[in-house]
């Protein structure tokens, strides 16, 4: 599925990440992300250690 999410966001980066964690999928080494079930983009933005402005895409 992480494969899916890549292609889906073809930018990846944050993006991709910040879907990764989400979604709960485990990273390349195979552990889950530390965020409770629903996180919030907030939560989300933390357990990255980024900001909004990297992981939320700008309108075309």
């Amino acid at each position: 599925m992480s494969d899916l999410v890549e292609s889906l966001l073809a930018d990846g980066g944050e993006q991709v990440e910040a879907v990764r964690v989400m979604l709960a999928l485990p990273d390349g080494a195979g552990a889950l992300p530390r965020v409770p079930f629903w996180p919030k983009q907030s939560e989300v933005i933390n357990a990255l250690g980024s900001n909004e402005a990297a992981v939320v895409a700008a309108p075309p």
